[in-house]
């Protein structure tokens, strides 16, 4: 294993499933925009753990005074999309989250 690879292992301990590059966050069909005062780090455990397609965490704005931040999610499944609103609403019906 070359040393290059061996940093880019380090660095892409990611998650298979989560996206990057502008080439994949293209095919994502399906947006959730929410505003959460928990880290994205705890939205990306919640997203590996609920979806089974790939997905893409999205920072839209910072409210550093109150911590809150305005966060956007796309998905590659419809499927993966409802189940995440339900999870942040803690319902099963119409969420707040767009």
């Amino acid at each position: 294993m070359t040393k290059t690879h061996q940093q880019t292992e380090k660095q892409s301990a990611t998650p298979e499933r989560k996206t990057s590059g502008e080439a994949e966050r293209g095919r994502m069909k399906y947006g959730v925009a929410f505003r959460t005062a928990g880290s994205a780090g705890q939205i990306g455990d919640l997203l590996e753990q609920h979806c089974s397609g790939r997905w893409h965490i999205i920072l839209c704005d910072l409210k550093t005074e109150n911590g809150v931040k305005e966060l956007k999610v796309m998905f590659e499944l419809e499927a993966d999309k409802n189940a995440f609103k339900r999870l942040v609403t803690g319902t099963s019906g119409r969420s707040s989250a767009a």
